[in-house]
């Protein structure tokens, strides 16, 4: 009789990781958390926020709670999903290791760096990623990359760009995401035009901020409105030189 029983030695222990991509903007940059290693293996390059995850743990506590590592504080992350599972056998030296990654959105996170930001942690942007500025460790920079990517293409045909606000913004705020994302300027009276036919799409406050523009008139402020998606898609241009 054959013995399908797989034997002791045959058997391999691993990590099962959490590695995050957090998005936020400051200005007109889009950026990225990062930390530097300060310990081998990889010793002075940059990881994403990664933790193993606990027993009593789903993978999203467990990047909920990595990021408040990190900041020792509570943030908002007004967007999280799981982007892609990243097993193969030589990306962790030690050990095997599979991590699922997972972008995020976290609004607004430089007013969370100080006081109490651990140590190495920055926000880093995606053009000095893309310009091959900044040494990855593990295999952290095709998770960035496929992160990259996927906001990218999301941006097109979701709502995902107004996740980058805590609470409302003006169209003019709204344009800066898509801008610092797709590295591309946009034409004003065509993006208006483009999104405000989006029905559902936003939802006006019936307010304005004064002072957003330089002709100093005020602008309208908007929230998320129920429709998710942009049918048809908003194409981006190419990107600036």
């Amino acid at each position: 009789m054959e013995n399908n029983t797989e034997t002791a030695n045959n058997s391999t222990s691993f990590s099962l990781n959490v590695s995050i991509v957090a998005f936020t903007i400051t200005g007109n940059t889009l950026e990225i958390l990062l930390t530097k290693r300060n310990q081998g293996p990889f010793r002075d390059a940059w990881e994403l926020p990664s933790s193993p995850i606990h027993h009593e743990e789903s993978p999203d506590t467990t990047v909920l709670r990595k990021l408040e590592d990190l900041t020792r504080k509570s943030i908002p992350i007004t967007h999280l999903e799981q982007l892609a599972t990243y097993g193969a056998p030589e990306r962790d030296p030690r050990m095997r290791t599979i991590s699922i990654g997972y972008l995020a959105v976290v609004p607004n996170f430089r007013k969370f760096e100080k006081p109490g930001l651990e140590i190495n942690t920055e926000a880093i942007s995606i053009r000095e990623i893309k310009q091959g500025n900044i040494k990855f460790a593990f295999d952290h920079e095709t998770i960035v990359n496929d992160a990259i990517q996927r906001i990218q293409s999301k941006l097109e045909y979701t709502n995902i760009a107004t996740r980058f606000f805590e609470d409302s913004f003006t169209l003019s705020q709204l344009r800066n995401v898509y801008e610092a994302a797709w590295d591309t300027s946009l034409t004003p009276g065509n993006f208006q035009r483009k999104i405000l036919q989006q029905e559902g799409f936003l939802k006006p406050l019936g307010k304005k901020l004064s002072g957003d523009n330089k002709s100093g008139r005020p602008a309208h402020l908007f929230v998320s409105g129920p429709e998710e998606n942009l049918s048809p898609p908003l194409k981006r241009n190419k990107p600036s030189e």
